[in-house]
């Protein structure tokens, strides 16, 4: 949880940013006001996209 949507898409970029450089640590993240929700590389598309719809949020 952050303060507002912002601080937690920089931190969404952040991650984003480092996994593209390590792709064995990448995954599925998404962002709806100041939450981030960060969900496994593990899961296919279609069970991570799962995550996104019950938060209501954007990827």
């Amino acid at each position: 949880m952050y303060a507002d949507e912002a601080g937690a898409k920089a931190r969404m970029d952040l991650i984003q940013s480092i996994a593209k450089g390590l792709p064995a640590v990448g995954e599925h993240d998404y962002v709806k006001g100041g939450v981030l929700v960060r969900v496994s590389r593990l899961l296919r598309p279609d069970q991570a996209e799962e995550y996104q719809a019950a938060l209501g949020g954007e990827r």
